[in-house]
C-alpha cells in the first residue's frame, strides 16, 4: 500500500469510529519513521487512550496534529535486502524412529510475505518450522536466506530468523522490564530504548499491562508479549508454530490482523511463516497457503489456478442426508462426505456457488452454516 493511501486508511478508520484500529495503524506509521519526539507524543495519546479521560469523539481531534507531523517525517528504513528472503529447493528430513519423513518441500518467500502452513497435526509443521531455523538439519535440499551475508556466521544469521514456538518459555520481572532488556541486547541506544519499547506495547495492545509479571497475564497476552519482543529485534523471517492455540476467536483474529499489518511496514518489512489449524483466519491473510499431508505438501494457494477447477461446498443441516441428496437430485453432486459434522460438496466445474445457494433456498432444508471453500485447503481435511 502507498503511504498516502495508508494514511488515508487511518483517517477513515478514525471519521468510522474504528478507534483502536485507527490507533494500531497510526502506531505502525510513527513506528517507521524512526522519530524519537514524535514517539513521545504518540506515547501521551496512547497514555490518555487507556485513561478515564477517554472519549472517542475526542480521539480523531487529538490525532490528527500526530498524523499530520508523521506524514511529514521521511521512513526510516532499515538496512536495504533482496526482495526474496527465503527459498527452500527440494528440502527433505527423515526420523530414524517412525515411518515418517516430510518433503521434498519447495517454495519461495519474499520481503513482506506471509506464508501460512497448515495441515493435520503430525504431518511436519513443526519439523519443516524447526529445518528453516536451524535446530533440525536436512536429510537432502537446500535452504537459501537472500539476506544472508556469505561471510557471516551462524549466530549472524540466527539473529536475522525469529522464532516463536506454541509453548513459551516463563519469564520473571515486569513485562516493561523484560522488553527494555531486550531492547538493550539488540543495539538500541539508551535514549531510545525506553521509547520503541513503549511503542510496541502500545502497538500490540500491553501498555495497561506494562507492569505486569508473567503469571498476571492471560495466553493472548503473553503470545503478545512474544511478538513485541520479536519485532524489538527487527528480523528480517518471523517463525510461528501454532500461535494461536489457546486462544480465544477475538484474540486469533487481533493477532492475525496485526501480523498483516506489521508484515507491510515500511521501513522494517517482516516475512512470516504461520503454522495453524486456523484455516480460514490463516488463509485470509496469508499471500500463500502450504498444505502439508503425511509429510508431503500437496497444496499450494499460488497453484491452484491450474487444477481443474470445481465447486466445493462445506455446510451443517440438522437434516438427514436423504433430504440433502433430494435437494440436488435433479443434477447430483460429484461426491458427499460427512466430515467432522459437517457436509462437504463436490459438485463439477460448470456449477456455481450462486446456483447451489438458489437450489438450497428453494428448499425446506434446515440449514445451520454453508461455505464455499473450493479456494481453501479446508477441502483436503476430508475423513
Amino acid at each position: 500500500m502507498e503511504v498516502k493511501d495508508r494514511f488515508r486508511a487511518i483517517h477513515a478508520h478514525f471519521q468510522n469510529r474504528d478507534t483502536d484500529l485507527a490507533i494500531r495503524r497510526m502506531i505502525d506509521v510513527i513506528l517507521d519513521t524512526g522519530h524519537i519526539p514524535l514517539f513521545k507524543k504518540c506515547i501521551t495519546f496512547v497514555d490518555w487512550r487507556y485513561s478515564e479521560a477517554f472519549h472517542p469523539d475526542e480521539a480523531y481531534d487529538k490525532a490528527a496534529a500526530l498524523l499530520m507531523e508523521a506524514e511529514a517525517q521521511p521512513v526510516k528504513a532499515g538496512p536495504p535486502y533482496e526482495k526474496g528472503v527465503v527459498e527452500v529447493q527440494g528440502l527433505q528430513k527423515s526420523y530414524n524412529r517412525g515411518s515418517f519423513s516430510l518433503g521434498p518441500v519447495d517454495f519461495r518467500l519474499n520481503k513482506g510475505e506471509i506464508l501460512g502452513l497448515v495441515g493435520e497435526n503430525g504431518n511436519g509443521k513443526t519439523t519443516l518450522i524447526r529445518l528453516l531455523y536451524g535446530e533440525l538439519n536436512p536429510d537432502a535440499g537446500l535452504i537459501n536466506y537472500y539476506f544472508r551475508n556469505s561471510m557471516a556466521g551462524a549466530y549472524s544469521l540466527r539473529t536475522s530468523i525469529a522464532y516463536v514456538p506454541q509453548r513459551t518459555e516463563t519469564w520473571y520481572g515486569s513485562l516493561l522490564d523484560n522488553l527494555q532488556f531486550t531492547a538493550a541486547h539488540c543495539g538500541y541506544r539508551p535514549a531510545e530504548n525506553i521509547w520503541y519499547v513503549y511503542m510496541y506495547m502500545a502497538r500490540l495492545g500491553l501498555w495497561p499491562y506494562r507492569n505486569f509479571a508473567w503469571k498476571r497475564l492471560s495466553g493472548g497476552y503473553k503470545m503478545r508479549f512474544e511478538l513485541a519482543r520479536t519485532l524489538l529485534r527487527k528480523p528480517k523471517l518471523l517463525l510461528l508454530d501454532e500461535p494461536l492455540a489457546n486462544l480465544d476467536i477475538v484474540s486469533q483474529q487481533l493477532i492475525l490482523e496485526d501480523l498483516k499489518f506489521l508484515a507491510a511496514s515500511e521501513a522494517n518489512p517482516l516475512s512470516i511463516i504461520l503454522s495453524s489449524q486456523q484455516l480460514y483466519e490463516v488463509e485470509k491473510v496469508s499471500t500463500d497457503v502450504l498444505f502439508l499431508k503425511n509429510g508431503r505438501p500437496s497444496f499450494q494457494k499460488s497453484v491452484k489456478a491450474t487444477e481443474e477447477k470445481s465447486l466445493v461446498i462445506e455446510l451443517e443441516t440438522s437434516a438427514p442426508r436423504e433430504a440433502l441428496e433430494q435437494v440436488f437430485a435433479a443434477e447430483p453432486p460429484q461426491k458427499i462426505h460427512f466430515n467432522g459434522g459437517v457436509y462437504v460438496l463436490h459438485f463439477s466445474a460448470h456449477r456455481s456457488f450462486n446456483q447451489v445457494l438458489g437450489q438450497l433456498a428453494a428448499s425446506d432444508l434446515s440449514l445451520h452454516y454453508i461455505r464455499n471453500i473450493s479456494d481453501s485447503s479446508r477441502r483436503f481435511f476430508v475423513q
